[in-house]
């Protein structure tokens, strides 16, 4: 069996602190370098927004493939996949907390525990087109595209004041990685 291997690099800093070189590095290796997303993506991440960024569009540019493909049977997902890597390790800390299980011990961040997923993908008879998958360890979840969670319509140009009546209370929570993956 052959190999899949997947390159990245790392210039993380908040957006202030961030040189148009590091943004641009970052876009390009992620974005246009390989076409695998990320929870970074998909959620978001303190100080990654050059990171964060190239991964969503990863996102974004499998949807349009298969848009603009699929009626010559060409099919495209996005994968995010959670395993320890060395881009994982290159974080700040990540070697204290990532370490590997005792043998015999499932290891939830084995790079290996991705590939069922890419399998079934690469299927020819696989049904799936269009769509988010982040795989690790034993799980698998399923994204959807943006969707609408509120549709509001007034009669001519909005108000503020009407908006501010009207959106407060139907705002939504952005997703947190600790609620997703089940931790505390």
């Amino acid at each position: 069996m052959g190999r899949l291997d997947n390159a990245g690099i790392l210039r993380d800093g908040t957006l202030a602190n961030m040189s148009e070189e590091e943004w641009d590095a970052v876009i390009r290796v992620h974005l246009k370098g390989h076409a695998t997303s990320s929870l970074a993506g998909l959620i978001g991440n303190f100080g990654q927004t050059n990171y964060s960024s190239a991964k969503l569009a990863v996102v974004a540019f499998s949807r349009v493939v298969a848009m603009e493909y699929g009626r010559y049977g060409v099919r495209s997902n996005a994968v995010s996949p959670s395993a320890l890597t060395r881009l994982a390790l290159a974080v700040p800390g990540a070697d204290a907390e990532l370490r590997l299980p005792p043998p015999g011990v499932f290891d939830p961040l084995d790079p290996a525990n991705v590939l069922p997923l890419i399998a079934w993908l690469a299927q020819a008879d696989c049904p799936a087109t269009s769509q988010i998958f982040h795989i690790g360890g034993n799980r698998v979840f399923l994204f959807t595209m943006p969707t609408i969670s509120a549709r509001l319509e007034t009669r001519g140009r909005w108000t503020l004041e009407a908006l501010d009546r009207e959106l407060p209370g139907r705002l939504v929570r952005p997703m947190a990685l600790g609620g997703l993956l089940g931790d505390t």
